[in-house]
């Protein structure tokens, strides 16, 4: 089954949608912030440490989201986050996951990906990462 292009695009949208409010936490008070995204701000200054990661054998759909993610951040900060493999990064860098990667999947061990169906998306952090994924058609 392929995915449709208006899921593509909710998929997409929803993790922008998140992405560019964690963003702007920056730049606000984090005493007026009630979440946890404050904790994790992803540029500081025009610079972040982190990088977006994919899984070896990432969708079309995952890499997609993953291009546009890195255009959207690009565009709103003139901050470019590279983009790489699980494989060809350590574990302990400050990382956004994008799709579902041996590295999402073991940090979000607790969350039924197959009960998330077509539709549902996962939108965490854990510890300096931030976990972005949905489910597979």
């Amino acid at each position: 089954m392929k995915i449709s292009l208006i899921g593509a695009t909710m998929y997409l949208g929803c993790i922008i949608i998140i992405i560019m409010t964690a963003l702007i936490v920056d730049s606000v008070n984090s005493d007026t912030v009630d979440n946890d995204l404050s904790l994790l701000p992803i540029i500081q200054k025009g610079k972040s440490d982190y990088i977006i990661v994919i899984a070896e054998n990432a969708s079309p759909t995952e890499k997609t989201a993953a291009l546009e993610l890195q255009n959207h951040i690009r565009e709103a900060t003139s901050v470019e986050l590279p983009i790489f493999s699980v494989s060809d990064v350590p574990n302990d860098s400050k990382q956004i996951l994008v799709g579902l990667s041996s590295r999402l999947q073991e940090i979000a061990s607790d969350v039924d990906f197959e009960a998330l169906g077509q539709d549902g998306i996962l939108i965490r952090t854990s510890g300096q990462n931030l976990l972005l994924s949905g489910g597979k058609p």
